[in-house]
């Protein structure tokens, strides 16, 4: 398969993608040998590279495919060739179970992509877990969900607000376990509530105070003035800070937080 896109494992993560005539170069070389993990579109887990290349003359005749080596991933067989009808007579891995955790697709195996619909299911199972990571599909997708169902509901106050308050705890607990994806503490997230319940406070203290006797030539009262404007620009950049976050990718591998 010479256009066929080939991933290999590298010091615990995956490398790639490379093609056939790549391995061999890497191969001659000693950067891959046939105990090295590769991975390529339609295998069900990661494998030996001496399962799909020879190694035996490398210099000689390159890197090629044996033919029942490609078709075991489509039809699996057993060791004399019989196809297994059986799911108690073949276990296939995920590939986000091999590799030290890693997947085909870069992320760790307790943050990996999620579907749409597979996104809404996880959130809601762990719908007060503050504990892991959570991939960047996972937090989106539980995101979208929750937009579309607040626009749907939206023109029914009294439903909207019960909605609201059914998807802020795993809302919450979701964007917790982003910030674990990218190792960091949620306590991004907690010390931005505070501060915002703080600024709030301020807020209605000074806009109960009649506009009448607000003397803005007052020491006091410019000083009150100022620091809410300080907190309105610090918690701005809070979120935005906190926005980015969402956006970047996980940890390749395990941090502090799994």
């Amino acid at each position: 398969m010479p256009d066929a896109q080939w991933y290999f494992v590298q010091d615990n993560q995956r490398a790639g993608p490379v093609t056939v005539s790549e391995l061999q170069d890497m191969a001659l070389h000693g950067m891959i040998g046939p105990d090295t993990l590769v991975w390529t579109d339609g295998m069900a887990d990661w494998q030996d590279a001496n399962q799909h290349f020879s190694f035996d003359a490398v210099q000689a005749t390159g890197l090629t495919v044996p033919p029942p080596i490609a078709r075991q991933f489509q039809n699996p067989t057993d060791d004399m060739g019989f196809p297994l009808t059986s799911a108690s007579q073949r276990t296939v891995a995920s590939p986000y179970q091999s590799v030290g955790g890693i997947g085909p697709d870069g992320l760790w195996s307790g943050a990996p992509s999620r579907g749409f619909g597979e996104a809404i299911s996880i959130c809601f199972g762990k719908f007060a877990t503050f504990r892991g990571r959570a991939s960047r599909s996972e937090y989106w997708y539980f995101f979208l969900f929750s937009c579309l169902l607040n626009i749907t509901v939206g023109l029914i106050p009294l439903i909207g607000q019960i909605i609201m308050l059914v998807l802020f705890l795993p809302t919450l607990a979701v964007s917790v376990r982003r910030l674990h994806d990218l190792d960091r503490s949620g306590w991004w997230i907690g010390l931005f509530y505070i501060a915002l319940v703080g600024g709030g406070i301020m807020a209605a203290v000074f806009l109960g105070v009649p506009y009448s006797t607000v003397d803005y030539q007052s020491g006091q009262d410019m000083a009150l003035v100022g620091i809410l404007g300080i907190l309105g620009i610090l918690a701005m950049a809070w979120a935005i800070t906190l926005f980015v976050f969402t956006l970047l990718k996980g940890t390749s591998g395990p941090n502090r937080f799994g």
